[in-house]
């Protein structure tokens, strides 16, 4: 294998996975080395694994470890002279091309060359240099299904896990999870064309004033209209006016800045899809569900939530898609089972999981978990690479796992931080 192909996530890897036990190892000037603890794998800036434990000849020593393809790249990284790197006590490198590798005077440095396995560098260039866009596409078929199993429960996780962090910024200080509910079923309700105009609406709405109107499905259309600037024309039919009417009384009331109508996206977008048609859709659900939060943590089952999402519009939406359209055969336009599904897997469980966590209801967290595996996997082009390799999600939570794997990791090649990869690695899959 050409070596100008070794990245050091390969460096990294080896010495993580502790492929070097057993093996009689020597530092470029000779002393005997025995790898005790590898250390702590740092992603932050800094040397890359932190607190390592080695044996040197006789002694035993405890700092850091710096990898590299070469050793010159401690200079040309420019290493030399940082003091985060004062405590490297060893240089772990693939080739040591340079004797001026040395982080201090009392560093030793370790060259990997001839101890790694051929068949590791063989797989390990052919799933770096593959021409598919899912890289062990070759071999994945004859890969364990436990393991396959295994690396979505990680994915899913991890992903959840990504969810919270912005979960948490938008949850603030005031811990409000019905307002934050519904912040991501609202986000979640239109196109991503018109998610950030959803969010601008969220960020105008005093969600005090929400709670106010459950129960008040007019008032509550009103208020969703006009602050998204729906409501400007003096003429209209009769449904418009008195909508008109009411909205030009919450706005003196309650003091409410409203947004200009031209930041809603209407171009190429199916009826079903109106931002006009999402809002009186939401009207319906936050009239009747509120309080919704509280409901969900005491459903024992998805097909309770859904119901609680399942809310008619009012009679005007029956037939309209917009105030302006012209009427079209009645069709009660409750949100259908896909739009129930995507609010379930991308607000409800997320969310849920999250609660579980802060309050630490590790009930709840399994309930999510549960849930999401009760729901029908998506379909998506990325999710048909892993099909049209005969790998298949079985439920919703495969299919985040699967998004989540492509994104992270197979579109990024990081083959060695995935448990298939490692799979495929040590393994002469034909």
């Amino acid at each position: 294998m050409d070596e100008k192909n070794i990245k050091e996530d390969l460096i990294q890897y080896v010495w993580n996975s502790r492929l070097l036990s057993g093996k009689i190892l020597q530092t470029t000037t000779g002393q005997l080395l025995q790898i005790i603890h590898p250390g702590v794998w740092n992603i932050h800036q800094g040397p890359d694994f932190l607190m390592a434990k080695v044996k040197i000849d006789e002694v035993v020593w405890v700092g850091h470890i710096e990898i590299h393809v070469f050793s010159s790249d401690w200079v040309l990284h420019g290493h030399k002279g940082d003091e985060r790197y004062e405590n490297v006590i060893l240089h772990v490198v693939y080739k040591n091309d340079s004797k001026q590798n040395f982080p201090a005077d009392q560093s030793y440095c370790l060259e990997l060359k001839e101890l790694l396995s051929p068949d590791l560098l063989i797989q390990y260039e052919a799933l770096k240099n593959t021409a598919y866009k899912l890289p062990c596409a070759e071999w994945i078929q004859k890969v364990p299904e436990h393991i396959k199993n295994n690396q979505l429960d990680r994915m899913l996780a991890e992903r959840w896990e990504n969810r919270a962090v912005k979960i948490k910024s938008h949850l603030g200080n005031n811990y409000d999870w019905e307002h934050l509910l519904w912040q991501y079923i609202a986000h979640y309700m239109v196109t991503p064309a018109n998610s950030d105009a959803m969010e601008m609406l969220f960020g105008k709405l005093d969600f005090s004033i929400i709670r106010r109107l459950a129960n008040r499905q007019f008032e509550m259309e009103a208020l969703l209209f006009g602050t998204a600037g729906f409501l400007n024309d003096e003429e209209g039919d009769e449904y418009y006016l008195k909508l008109l009417n009411e909205f030009k009384y919450q706005e003196r009331k309650f003091g409410i800045q409203k947004m200009a109508w031209h930041i809603w996206k209407f171009l190429r977008m199916r009826p079903q899809h109106f931002p006009t048609l999402r809002l009186a859709q939401l009207s319906g659900m936050m009239s009747h569900s509120i309080p919704l939060f509280d409901q969900i943590l005491q459903a024992q089952d998805t097909s309770e939530v859904r119901r609680l999402l399942q809310q008619p519009v009012s009679d005007f939406w029956c037939d309209h898609f917009h105030f302006k359209d012209s009427a079209h055969p009645k069709k009660i336009k409750h949100i259908g089972k896909q739009m129930q599904d995507l609010l379930l897997i991308n607000a409800v469980c997320p969310v849920l999981y999250y609660y579980g966590q802060v309050m630490n209801k590790t009930e709840l967290c399994d309930k999510a978990f549960r849930w999401i595996q009760t729901i029908p996997a998506e379909q998506n082009s990325i999710l048909k690479l892993y099909s049209s390799e005969s790998w298949l999600a079985q439920h919703a939570g495969d299919s985040q796992a699967m998004l989540q794997l492509n994104k992270q990791y197979c579109s990024l090649k990081k083959c060695l931080q995935c448990q298939i990869g490692n799979y495929v690695l040590h393994h002469k899959l034909k």
